[in-house]
């Protein structure tokens, strides 16, 4: 069983890419190299964490798979990109979509813990 420690730590994970992603995000944001790593490196390190500690709970653990696939589109994204492909409006979109995302799931994260100390 999973326990609050390890949902503690892959929050904070997601929170470190709210942090990169900030609230006026945009797509050619990532066009600093620099940038576009550090995000790449946090998204990734988000993965392979929530991957290692896939939960017992099946409250979380279809969350979890969800938004561990969603994770690595967006990586895939991000190393095209960062392997010097061009921005296509329809990776734009979902870039752009990248916050909402994250936000999305430390609020799902956080109705979880709060039901574990009820």
């Amino acid at each position: 069983m999973q326990t609050r420690h390890t949902i503690e730590i892959i929050k904070a994970k997601f929170e470190m890419i709210r942090i990169l992603l900030r609230e006026e995000f945009a797509a050619t944001d990532l066009e600093c190299g620099a940038y576009r790593r550090a995000l790449i490196a946090a998204t990734e390190n988000t993965y392979v964490h929530l991957n290692d500690s896939m939960c017992d709970n099946l409250v979380m653990c279809r969350h979890c798979a969800q938004k561990r696939e969603l994770l690595m589109q967006y990586l895939h994204l991000l190393d095209d990109l960062d392997n010097g492909s061009s921005m296509t409006s329809e990776m734009r979109g979902k870039l752009e979509a990248f916050p909402k995302l994250v936000n999305e799931t430390i609020e799902r994260i956080n109705h979880v813990l709060s039901q574990l100390t009820a």
